[in-house]
This record gives structure tokens, C-alpha cells and sequence, in this order.
């Protein structure tokens, strides 16, 4: 889940208009960036995303939003009833994804907080849309040049 919240954060307007301040960014940066976006990107109902996460060293916390996608394409594309017979079928793809989810369950993480750091993200404000372009205007102007910004 953080890491779909720092890929939906990098893909908000705020932050994708800031051309020339990503040109800041080196190369490896770059890189590490795409990776990311492209990791966690839903094409194919988020198959690189489910294949790097079924390679993972329990514990780890998995994005839901996967997930329930498939659940809802299983139940959306496939009967309930079949000749006039319960779709066993359906109830048994159902089961194979809650499986995959419950494997994330069974094992839990073993760490303390720390201060002040605990506290410091706890309070951590948060900022609208709204907020956040008007900061990235102040960043990058529009119809600025790089030689305005950097």
C-alpha cells in the first residue's frame, strides 16, 4: 500500500508538471522511478506487481486494490449458476485469490517504534490537491524557463 501511495504521488498533477524540476533528477533516479511506475502499473490486472510480491519474504503488506480487482473480474465474468448447477468453478477462483491474501496474514511484523520518528510521521499534515498545485506554481511558474527555476 505505501508503495502505490508513492506512485499515486508521483503521478498527481501537482508533481508531473514539474518538468524542469525533474530534470534535477540523475539518471539512476530516473531509472528507479520507472521501475516503480512500472511495477505497479495495472496493466494486466497487475501481474508484475503480483509476480514480484509472490517472490517476497513474508512479512509484507500487499495492495489490496490488485486484489479486489480480481475478485471483482471473477465475479462480473462468470456465472453463478451453470446448467442449473451451483459454478463451483467461480467459488474456487474466489478461494485461490482470499488465499493469496490470508498468506500475507500469517506472519506479522516484530518491531518497536522509534522516537522521535514515530511521532514525527504521526503528525505529519496533510495537504488537498488544491494545496499541493498551488506549492508546485511556486515551484515551477507557468510559462517559466529552467533558467527561472534551477
Amino acid at each position: 500500500n505505501t508503495l502505490m501511495g508513492i506512485v499515486a504521488g508521483l503521478n498527481m498533477s501537482s508533481v508531473l508538471r514539474l518538468k524542469f524540476t525533474m530534470t534535477v533528477l540523475s539518471d539512476v533516479q530516473v531509472q528507479q522511478m520507472e521501475e516503480l511506475l512500472d511495477l505497479m502499473g495495472p496493466f494486466q490486472r497487475y501481474k508484475k506487481y503480483k509476480e514480484h510480491i509472490a517472490q517476497a519474504t513474508l512479512p509484507a503488506i500487499p495492495y489490496l486494490g490488485a486484489y479486489l480487482g480480481d475478485l471483482t473480474f471473477i465475479e462480473d465474468g462468470n456465472p453463478d449458476v451453470s446448467e442449473g448447477k451451483i459454478y463451483f468453478g467461480k467459488r474456487l477462483k474466489v478461494s485461490a485469490v482470499i488465499e493469496t491474501i490470508a498468506k500475507f496474514q500469517q506472519s506479522s511484523y516484530d518491531f518497536e517504534s522509534e522516537e522521535p520518528l514515530f511521532s514525527y510521521l504521526n503528525e505529519l499534515p496533510g495537504l488537498d490537491d488544491d494545496t499541493l498545485f498551488q506549492l508546485s506554481l511556486i515551484r515551477e511558474p507557468r510559462d517559466s524557463e529552467i533558467t527561472d527555476i534551477l
